[in-house]
């Protein structure tokens, strides 16, 4: 998985992932989606370590903090929206 180059996406199969606008912006990105495993205890460890070790460790402090400052922006767009969590 460290020389993949491309997004992997694994989400569990809640509505909101699954509905077509939702899945619409997935192919859109052309995010490759991952087979939800039945459940699978042993598999969270290695997601865990994974996110952990490469994706959060190659951002910067500062994103974090930047993001949610913009929660209750982005929060109040998703309201006026009507719920949308994709607004075009």
């Amino acid at each position: 998985m460290v020389n993949i180059k491309k997004v992997l996406l694994h989400h569990d199969n809640a509505k909101p992932h699954t509905a077509r606008t939702m899945l619409q912006k997935i192919s859109e990105f052309n995010w490759e989606l991952l087979p939800h495993p039945a459940y699978s205890p042993d598999i969270a460890p290695d997601v865990q370590n994974e996110l952990s070790s490469f994706f959060f460790a190659s951002k910067p402090e500062s994103s974090y903090s930047n993001g949610i400052k913009k929660l209750p922006v982005r929060w109040r767009e998703i309201v006026d929206s009507g719920g949308k969590y994709i607004i075009d």
